[in-house]
């Protein structure tokens, strides 16, 4: 292989989203198809019913900006079902830029994905959108903790 495709396939594991120390949670899902994100775009502005698969391939695209708002979208609309996804995306490390918001950190992925956590759940695991690295990753082990213990009853 091309030691150039190597380090470009490396790159992009990394920026990949969710790229944690854990495996997934959530079944694994494709991500949405490029031609359905300006459409999934207005359906989320819109505030319009959106079947939960589009919102879960989303979470897990390339489009920063679109996996932030799937986040959000899946704290009004998502179930039980969305919790593995939304802890998954408690990992996100993404940025998207250009918008200004009433938080610092509404533009992260994981921000909205908490956010919308505590609103399904009830629960609040102390989660900081914005703390270490290390102190994210041990409330994101409380998190997984306590949906693995909910999924074994």
């Amino acid at each position: 292989m091309n030691k150039s495709v190597v380090i470009i396939s490396a790159l992009l594991f990394l920026a990949t989203p969710a790229a944690a120390q854990y495996p997934r949670l959530a079944p694994s899902v494709k991500p949405l198809p490029q031609k359905l994100v300006p459409e999934l775009f207005e359906k989320i502005e819109t505030k319009e019913e959106i079947p939960l698969l589009l919102l879960y391939q989303a979470l897990v695209g390339p489009q920063t900006t679109l996996r932030a708002y799937a986040a959000t979208a899946l704290g009004e609309h998502g179930n039980r079902t969305s919790i593995a996804y939304l802890i998954d995306a408690l990992a996100d490390d993404s940025v998207h830029v250009g918008a200004n918001y009433r938080e610092a950190g509404m533009a992260t992925t994981r921000y909205r994905a908490n956010e919308s956590l505590k609103k399904l759940t009830g629960k609040d695991f102390g989660f900081v959108w914005n703390d270490p690295a290390e102190q994210r990753q041990e409330a994101i082990a409380r998190w997984r903790e306590w949906y693995n213990k909910g999924r074994s009853r």
